[in-house]
This record gives structure tokens, sequence and C-alpha cells, in this order.
């Protein structure tokens, strides 16, 4: 079963690989990654709001932006399409 072996995971790498042999991401990822969803579970949202359950390692040209401030900058008709 698919969610059982998912379930067991303690890492979740987004954006790209990395490589410990070589200190560094590989086939990074370009552009922007918002609303990871994963088993119901909002883990950038839950990472922001529950630093001590959930840790997230920025490795790389990465820079996390606040909740919502995205939507501030799009118009009326993108934010009811997201």
């Amino acid at each position: 079963n698919q969610l059982t072996v998912f379930n067991s995971q303690s890492t979740i790498q987004v954006g790209g690989r990395w490589n410990r042999s070589k200190g560094r991401v590989e086939r990074p990822f370009l552009g922007i990654i918002s609303g990871l969803v994963v088993n119901g579970a909002r883990i950038l949202e839950l990472a922001s709001a529950s630093p001590d359950r959930v840790v997230i390692t920025i490795r790389g040209d990465v820079q996390p932006v606040p909740p919502g401030s995205l939507l501030d900058r799009t118009s009326p008709l993108q934010r009811m399409q997201q």
C-alpha cells in the first residue's frame, strides 16, 4: 500500500535531490512551490506554525515567503482559482 510506505518516511525532499557525498543539490527545481500537501497535511504551513514538530532544512538558493504574501499580490480573479 502506497500510504503505508509513505507514512513511514521521516524525510521529504522537495525541489531537488540532496547529494550528501557531493554536498550539493542535484536537478534543482526553478520556480515557486506552494500548497505542498502530503497525506492531507499542508507541510509548509505546518512547519511555519509548528517549528518544534516539523523541521525544514533549506539548501541552495531558496527564499521562503511568508504565508499569504503571494496572494496579496495577485488579482481577485487569480485568487479565486488557487
